[in-house]
C-alpha cells in the first residue's frame, strides 16, 4: 500500500486531491511512532501540535476564530497519528516549520520527507 493510500486528513476523507494515483503528497509528515516503533503519548498530541499552529480569521462580524493552518494537517499513517507539513509552510514560514520539525526531533518521532 502506498503512502498516498494510507494518508487522511484529520476529518477522515483521503489526502491527494490533484496528486496523482500512487503518488505520495509533497511535503513533510511527523509520525506518532518514536524510531523504536513505540507509539507517541498522548493520543492527542497530533491535535495539539496542530491546534498550536492554528490561524486567526476575521469574519465579517469581526468576530475572531481560531482555524487549523492548512499548511499543517492531522492526519493518519499507517495507522498512527500524524501531521503533515505542506512544502509551501517551510518555504514561507520556516521559523514554524523548524519548531514542528524540531519537536519531531527532539521526542524521538519519524520524521519522513516526500518530494
Amino acid at each position: 500500500m502506498s503512502m498516498q493510500e494510507e494518508m487522511r486528513w484529520h476529518d477522515g476523507r483521503p489526502q491527494g486531491s490533484g496528486v496523482a494515483a500512487g503518488a505520495a503528497p509533497r511535503g513533510t509528515v511527523i509520525k506518532g511512532e518514536t524510531a523504536d516503533g513505540h507509539a507517541f503519548r498522548p493520543r492527542d498530541w497530533a491535535y495539539r501540535l496542530a491546534t498550536a499552529c492554528a490561524v486567526s480569521c476575521r469574519y465579517c462580524d469581526g468576530t475572531p476564530e481560531r482555524r487549523f493552518n492548512p499548511h499543517v494537517q492531522v492526519t493518519v499513517m499507517d495507522g498512527v497519528p500524524s501531521v503533515w507539513l505542506s512544502p509551501w509552510l517551510g518555504e514561507n514560514d520556516p521559523a514554524r516549520y523548524d519548531f514542528l520539525v524540531k519537536f519531531g526531533s527532539d521526542n524521538d518521532l519519524q520524521v519522513l520527507c516526500t518530494v
